[in-house]
């Protein structure tokens, strides 16, 4: 099943490296405890979604990631891989942008903080929980989505339902486009 999400996703990054796709992924390190050990011996590309430095270092370990896969090289190849290995057993956001890691990262971050008027952060918004992200969906709000989707190409959640699939989610020309994909199918080459 993880093969077949990995060869989703670099397919999807191989067939739009003209445009310079990147994929990331979106975990939630409270259901991924052991996975920030990881990054931390990894080469690739990470960083908690909260902003303040004090919430960085106090909750590093459980904290929500934005992590980039990289396909480029055999060794980052092999670490985006085993990050993918977490996926089966909690669920993860996958997402294919346009945007550079910094712009991704700070677009999300706009998502994560709740703010009141005074700029005060009132909560954090766990948008990347597939429970959550599928009612956001639902409500279909144009701006949300608009934030969202921004220079996004795709993003792909577990399916609630079945945990054989995942949802391919696309915003464009103001229309929500949802795709289900069969995880067990032997994906063609």
């Amino acid at each position: 099943m993880i093969e077949h999400l990995y060869d989703l996703l670099k397919v999807s990054h191989a067939t739009q490296k003209e445009n310079l796709v990147y994929s990331y992924v979106v975990f939630d390190g409270v259901k991924h405890p052991t996975l920030w050990n990881k990054l931390s011996k990894s080469s690739l590309m990470y960083s908690t979604l909260f902003k303040e430095k004090k919430l960085q270092n106090e909750l590093k370990e459980v904290a929500p990631y934005l992590v980039k896969l990289d396909f480029s090289k055999e060794k980052s190849l092999l670490e985006s891989k085993n990050i993918l290995k977490y996926y089966e057993k909690e669920e993860m956001m996958f997402i294919n942008s346009f945007l550079s890691f910094k712009e991704q990262l700070a677009q999300l971050q706009e998502i994560f903080y709740v703010v009141d008027s005074e700029k005060k952060v009132e909560a954090y918004f766990r948008f990347y929980d597939s429970l959550i992200f599928e009612t956001l969906l639902e409500m279909s709000k144009k701006d949300f989505l608009e934030k969202l989707f921004f220079a996004t190409n795709s993003i792909l959640y577990k399916n609630s339902t079945n945990t054989d699939s995942v949802v391919q989610c696309t915003f464009n020309e103001n229309t929500l486009h949802t795709k289900l994909i069969d995880l067990k199918k032997k994906r063609e080459k």
